[in-house]
């Protein structure tokens, strides 16, 4: 599992510099579900970041204490500073960070870095970034009443990613900013599961060689470029969209080569309450990490009777993460994966039942009983991998393949 730096009281949107007035919050450290708070006691450190000319992410400042975290303070209210020298129409954000509790220095890693190695990534409190608090020297009515409703996490990738011996150019991954709502939608926040199969991931693609057989990796990662001319992804359930996000930068890096940009489509699928925030993550992140690769929201309710126009003539690679948290809903997810499974007939370039890579976390023990439905659909899966955390329930990763 994980926990994660977030704001109970946020800040505001707007901020007056009259007589360099502190700013209030109230920082707390929980799980995805905010239902457990972070028990061990942990100094949390804050930095400003300026926002630049574009709305991107400027330059980071020194971090510097701002509380040692308490559950038993877990409604505290501590006050930050404005940055120094700030001025009349400057954009700024508060970052939260920390190190894992045995660690007494100040945090170094200002990010969830995924470049970190699996047994030491999580292993504190996932650091979190307000929104762009907009300084005025003019007092604000709204200061106390416009607090931020979402905040943003950037995601680090690691530096040394090689890319194809024929790409065109080199290609790097800057951080991925994925925004997140403070309200408790569940379709609006970053789960466990999500961050886990981001990490496996990426330290996965790199290690693919063609000439080496890896087990079941080997055929998940080499479908995307030994299959059809045009592969289709589908995530189902992407909440905020980070999986897809995740896989579409890989994919440009790993993939990338002259006339090759459209070879794959990802398709970030949920209810229609969630295309607002995927559709925002998808665009701040197209220009700089995704290009051509970016998913492609998608309105799909696991209840529909028919498949999106979309992907109704099968996709090559299904992707969940967190999708068994809700026992009742495990009929209708079932029946959209045995839809998968089935072309219609009469299609033209009729493609294999898809593999399906799952990222799962228990949160209760009835949610296994998944695993003994899909084999009446013909699915089974194999765990290929687990992501530890923070420790409690780690995430575990399984690829499934349709029975012929």
């Amino acid at each position: 599992m994980f926990f994660y730096l977030s704001f109970l009281r946020p800040p505001p949107s707007h901020w007056s510099t009259e007589h360099g007035k502190h700013i209030p919050i109230t920082p707390q450290i929980t799980n995805d579900l905010r239902t457990e708070y972070y028990h061990e006691d942990v100094d949390i450190y804050f930095a400003w970041v300026k926002c630049d000319s574009n709305g991107g992410i400027g330059s980071l400042f020194q971090p510097t204490k701002l509380t040692t975290w308490r559950e038993a303070n877990a409604y505290k209210e501590v006050s930050v500073p404005p940055p120094k020298g700030i001025q009349h129409g400057q954009s700024w954000q508060i970052l939260l960070c920390s190190n894992p509790p045995e660690s007494n220095s100040i945090p170094s890693n200002l990010t969830v870095d995924f470049s970190a190695p699996v047994s030491g990534f999580g292993k504190g409190p996932l650091p979190v970034l307000s929104l762009p608090i907009l300084f005025s020297s003019k007092p604000s009515r709204k200061q106390d009443s416009d607090r931020q409703k979402n905040v943003e996490r950037l995601m680090k990738f690691p530096s040394n990613l090689s890319v194809s011996s024929d790409s065109a150019e080199n290609v790097k991954i800057g951080p991925l900013r994925i925004l997140e709502h403070l309200s408790f939608d569940l379709d609006k926040k970053i789960w466990d599961s999500g961050v886990g199969l981001s990490k496996w991931l990426i330290d996965t693609f790199p290690t693919i060689n063609p000439e080496i057989p890896n087990t079941a990796v080997s055929p998940l990662l080499h479908s995307l470029s030994d299959g059809p001319s045009r592969n289709m992804i589908l995530e189902l359930g992407a909440g905020t969209g980070l999986v897809s996000i995740v896989l579409a930068a890989l994919l440009r890096v790993f993939l990338h080569r002259p006339g090759n940009e459209s070879a794959v489509t990802i398709y970030a699928s949920d209810l229609p309450s969630a295309m607002e925030i995927i559709e925002k993550n998808v665009g701040l992140n197209a220009s700089t990490a995704l290009k051509d690769f970016a998913p492609r929201p998608l309105v799909l309710d696991w209840e529909d009777e028919l498949l999106p126009a979309e992907i109704s003539e099968g996709v090559d690679l299904v992707v969940m993460a967190d999708v068994t948290y809700n026992t009742a809903s495990f009929p209708a997810l079932v029946g959209t994966l045995k839809k998968l499974s089935s072309l219609p007939d009469g299609s033209e370039g009729r493609r294999k039942p898809p593999l399906v890579l799952l990222a799962y976390k228990e949160r209760h023990p009835d949610e296994r009983t998944l695993w003994s439905m899909i084999k009446d659909i013909g699915l089974a899966f194999e765990e290929i991998a687990r992501v530890p955390g923070a420790g409690g329930a780690p995430v575990e990763i399984y690829i499934g393949k349709f029975s012929d």
